[in-house]
């Protein structure tokens, strides 16, 4: 499951300029070097500064499957400039020429619950969201799919996590 993109100023905290509160920005400067010893790098960090490690595994999780109602939306975009405004101050939140993938990534943000695009749409849309779409009740936003050709599904699904161990 892919996790959407945030730019840096949608994950900070505006009034204060940090981010909220049990969230880290973690920067590493290295040499070049190949994959494999950078994630050996931020496995020695994790464990070195926070006493955990991280590991892949699977589990059966709740989820959300993304489909279309019908086989056509009218969400194909109409081409211009890749853009995501979703600022909180921002009035006309949407996404512009982007991705589906990018669209359930942010109903995961939202409703705190995966959501995997089954949509197989393979064209990029263009989608406004109303300006108080990112704070809304899960009823509404599911309204809000549905009058744009979308529909959720709640499902459960076995999925690749990471597990964090404590190494204390």
């Amino acid at each position: 499951v892919k996790s959407a993109r945030y730019s840096r100023e949608t994950l900070l905290n505006r009034n204060s300029g940090r981010l909220p509160e049990n969230r880290y920005c973690y920067e590493i400067t290295l040499p070049a070097t190949s994959e494999k010893e950078i994630k050996n790098y931020l496995r020695q960090d994790l464990i070195r500064t926070f006493g955990i490690e991280a590991r892949k595994d699977t589990a059966t999780l709740d989820c959300y499957l993304l489909r279309v109602k019908k086989q056509k939306t009218n969400l194909q975009t109409k081409g211009g400039a890749s853009v995501i405004d979703i600022a909180p101050n921002t009035l006309q939140k949407h996404l512009t020429n982007q991705p589906v993938e990018l669209l359930a990534g942010l109903l995961q943000s939202v409703l705190g619950t995966v959501v995997i695009d089954e949509t197989n749409i393979k064209y990029n849309i263009d989608i406004s969201f109303p300006y108080d779409f990112f704070k809304d009740e899960h009823s509404n936003v599911k309204d809000f799919l549905n009058k744009n050709g979308f529909v959720l599904i709640p499902a459960k699904r076995e999925l690749e996590v990471i597990a964090i161990v404590d190494k204390h």
